[in-house]
């Protein structure tokens, strides 16, 4: 097997609010779980027999030693994702340019600002994450409800700070615009969770059910969420 086959998808982690950005890769040689900044980026060893899961689990229960380690990496920390996947961010300025403007092909995104514009990448990357979760999430929550049969009369899009999604009892959902930084996995377990909450109200067991029976594993997107944050 190619050392390319034993990469995993690269993931991240939220340290001191700091997001930082691990690699992970299989190794037949590696006895036991092994974790290393290389080149200030952080590397998760996983030993051949242990699964992914294994893998993160030791990683977070190291977050203390990457705390008193962030220096190291906060400076290469900033990342981008939409879906999953890192977005390599490409800002050029144009002196004739009014406005800023966007362009994404596969995982590039490419902004083009106003030359001596102050809005900073992140604030750019904001505009444009908010404005393709507008395009996709109440879409997606609309092929879901439709596809289990809930009735949900509307589905809004807006930045949270706690949540990642709320229902109120007049039908009406509303996501999280950085929900759509995740796997489209993630974001399914998010809408189903809102839209069962048009069953029942609450938390309860028979809540729980509900969520289960159209989303079977969950618990494992649950403890994802929980562990990064909103």
């Amino acid at each position: 097997m190619s050392a390319n086959k034993n990469l995993i998808q690269p993931d991240y982690i939220l340290i001191d609010g700091n997001q930082i950005f691990y690699r992970m890769r299989k190794s037949r040689r590696a006895k036991r779980l092994q974790m290393r900044i290389v080149h200030r980026s952080l590397e998760l060893i996983i030993p051949y027999k242990l699964s992914v899961e294994e893998g993160k689990r030791f990683l977070h229960s190291k977050r203390e030693w990457i705390s008193k380690n962030i220096n190291l990496l906060v400076k290469h920390s900033q990342k981008y994702f939409l879906f999953g996947s890192e977005i390599i961010i490409e800002q050029t300025y144009n002196l004739f340019a009014k406005k800023h403007s966007f362009r994404k092909k596969d995982n590039l995104l490419f902004i083009e600002s106003p030359q001596g514009s102050p809005i900073t990448k992140n604030d750019l990357f904001s505009v444009y994450r908010k404005h393709a979760a507008k395009n996709y999430l109440p879409q997606r929550a609309m092929i879901l409800s439709l596809k289990y049969g809930f009735e949900v009369k509307k589905v809004s899009v807006r930045k949270q700070k706690s949540r990642w999604g709320s229902c109120s009892s007049k039908g009406t959902i509303s996501l999280n615009d950085r929900l759509i930084e995740h796997r489209e996995e993630v974001i399914d377990y998010v809408i189903i969770h809102e839209l069962s909450h048009l069953v029942h109200m609450n938390h309860s067991p028979k809540f729980w059910a509900l969520v289960q029976k159209h989303c079977p594993n969950y618990k494992l997107l649950k403890r994802q969420l929980k562990i990064e944050g909103a």
